[in-house]
């Protein structure tokens, strides 16, 4: 049988799979663009109260926020869970019922705090009183935004947002030592140089930004044999 014939379109994910188990430090790359971006957001949103918000009724609710980049409005996300104020982390769709504009601040004063809290929790480990969703987070995943945060510190915003985008693409994050490397994931039966170029050039174009602090280029060729045995090595920047 043919593995790759036999997965189809879930050939992909397999190889990351792979990559995955034999990296069991490897952090996924939109994982922690979305710490990153927090990290950086903490201390930067200028709330307008000091209470915090305290709708009523059954059901979760949130005001919107006017704040600027680089706050991901839908991955850092201060509601009101049946009562108890809370900050999501990248909460699902249709979870929270947004119930106009936060005219009054105490949603952005929330916000203010959970932030806060992420940022002594990637940093220090302190565990956090409003914010949820850590649980989505491995311990490589924070280790990483940790390191990159403090690679990152004194960047402008728009660097900050050329980062945080280019890492929502990257498959993996490696921290060995003092390096840090953006991995690109390629499942092949056959590892032909043409089919390799086209996730070199990608990896190029990454290192263009990633570069900037201090990461390295890493492409981990994953092929399949016929006998379900998978064979994985790695081409270093």
């Amino acid at each position: 049988m043919n593995v790759l014939k036999a997965l189809g379109a879930e050939v992909g994910y397999l190889g990351e799979r792979v990559f995955a188990g034999a990296f069991p430090q490897a952090a996924r790359g939109e994982a922690v663009a979305v710490l990153l971006e927090g990290l950086y957001s903490a201390g930067r949103v200028a709330p307008r109260g000091n209470s915090l918000p305290r709708e009523r009724g059954d059901g979760v609710y949130s005001r919107h926020v006017s704040t600027a980049w680089p706050v991901h409005k839908s991955w850092y996300v201060p509601v009101v869970d049946w009562g108890e104020p809370a900050v999501y982390i990248d909460p699902p769709r249709g979870l929270v019922k947004y119930v106009g504009r936060d005219l009054e601040g105490s949603y952005a004063y929330l916000l203010e705090i959970g932030l806060g809290e992420l940022r002594k929790y990637v940093m220090d480990g302190a565990p956090p009183t409003y914010l949820r969703g850590l649980e989505g987070f491995s311990m490589s995943e924070v280790e990483a935004a940790s390191v990159l945060y403090r690679r990152l510190e004194g960047g402008g915003g728009e660097f900050v947002a050329e980062v945080v985008e280019t890492l929502r693409e990257v498959d993996f994050l490696v921290v060995e030592g003092d390096e840090v490397y953006h991995v690109e994931v390629k499942t092949t039966s056959s590892p032909h140089e043409n089919k390799l170029r086209k996730k070199r050039l990608l990896l190029q174009k990454r290192q263009w930004v990633l570069g900037k602090l201090g990461l390295r280029p890493a492409l981990a060729v994953v092929v399949p044999r016929e006998n379900w045995e998978v064979e994985i090595w790695i081409e270093r920047g």
